[in-house]
């Protein structure tokens, strides 16, 4: 009996051993710096390519068409940023970041829904269209630059 007993209080203890080496390795420690920096990038780039993309449209249609579909990417690419987990130290920024690309996200496909609606055609004849999370996400850029996170801001188009 007394084996018994011993044997399983190994087993407990390999168990437990186990469970604590398999958790340690789920990436809770977060990214390195050098790997958020390279996440911010290729967020950063994702949005921008995003916006450029609306741009190159030639009829009224398209552009409210890619207007959507670039929301929907710059929304894909906030999901992808949050899941890659932030550097220590980072996290208030990171999330910062996610909150205003989703923004501009809803920005995006809101403006597109409007303007096809009557009476709201005029919009697109301003000079240009401007979003406060686009300024969101080039304040927040700019703040991971103070902090030693080399990022471009995102460009006009």
């Amino acid at each position: 009996m007394r084996l018994r007993v011993v044997g399983l209080g190994l087993v407990a203890v390999v168990v437990a051993l186990l469970a604590v080496a398999v958790g340690g390795c789920g990436g809770s420690e977060g990214a390195s710096k050098d790997d958020f920096a390279a996440s911010v990038t290729q967020a950063r780039d994702r949005v921008d390519y995003a916006l450029a993309q609306i741009t190159q449209q030639k009829t009224r249609d398209a552009f409210l068409d890619q207007m959507v579909a670039s929301s929907k990417l710059i929304d894909d690419a906030a999901d992808d940023f949050e899941s890659g987990g932030s550097a220590e130290g980072f996290e208030g920024k990171s999330e910062k970041l996610v909150k205003a690309m989703r923004q501009l996200a809803v920005d995006l496909n809101a403006t597109a829904e409007q303007i096809r609606l009557p009476g709201y055609e005029s919009l697109l004849d301003a000079k240009g269209l401007s979003f406060g999370s686009w300024d969101a996400i080039n304040a927040t850029l700019a703040a991971l630059n103070k902090h030693g996170v080399e990022v471009a801001p995102l460009g006009r188009h």
